[in-house]
């Protein structure tokens, strides 16, 4: 849906932005587990998890994952309804340690996916820069949380907040897929593939902001521009 970058300079070496995914339809998440989720356990699953989706990986092209750990546990607001956590995430063979920081905000009816990304050294900035982001989003009354009605037949989702976590990170890669599929290869990113064919792009270059704009101005970017005054 788009995207949110903190202020940067258009040479800045430090890159990471929120991607907005969207909005996830699979009904009212109860969150009744949310204070009994195994932080150990859980990681353990997603890590065996990522082994497994390798397979996949490699036969589709892509380099081979390893997550590493947490960048941050998971974290959920009981009075906001808004869940964050974070992993450390790595190429199997590479130095460079990446961070999916995950966001999401639970509606009556399911939730709001967002997706900060960037280097693991940047994953303090973008905490500090979650609440500020987290505060631009409130539902509309009658689709909050706390409107759910089941005497009104609203849905409810088969997995709580243990589920959703879980459920975010690449359980199986597919097919490239649209717009951000092309701005990963265009940029050599690694992708993660998600649930539902979303994708999730984990930064691994530099200088990135002007590869953006370049990507959709539709302009080169000067990488040795000429001695003299700059516009």
């Amino acid at each position: 849906m788009g995207m949110i970058f903190p202020p940067v300079s258009a040479d800045s070496d430090s890159f990471w932005g929120v991607i907005v995914e969207g909005f996830e339809n699979d009904g009212y998440v109860k969150d009744e587990d949310a204070d009994k989720i195994d932080a150990g356990k859980m990681l353990k699953e997603m890590q065996d998890g990522q082994r497994e989706a390798n397979v996949e990986r490699k036969q589709q092209g892509y380099s081979e994952l390893e997550i590493v750990g947490w960048a941050m546990p998971p974290t959920y607001d009981k009075e906001a309804k808004k869940l964050t956590w974070a992993l450390d995430i790595k190429r199997i063979g590479g130095d460079h340690h990446s961070v999916n920081y995950y966001i999401r905000i639970l509606g009556r009816r399911g939730y709001l996916v967002l997706n900060a990304l960037g280097s693991l050294d940047q994953v303090k900035e973008i905490e500090a820069a979650t609440p500020q982001v987290l505060s631009m989003v409130e539902f509309n009354e009658g689709h909050r949380y706390a409107d759910f009605d089941a005497k009104k037949g609203d849905k409810v989702a088969t997995y709580g907040i243990a589920g959703l976590i879980l459920g975010a990170v690449g359980l199986k890669v597919l097919a490239k897929v649209g717009l951000l599929a092309l701005f990963a290869k265009k940029f050599g990113f690694v992708l993660l593939f998600l649930k539902k064919f979303a994708i999730v792009i984990i930064a691994a270059g530099a200088a990135l902001f002007n590869k953006v704009k370049s990507f959709f101005s539709g302009r080169k970017t000067n990488e040795d521009p000429a001695p003299g005054p700059q516009a």
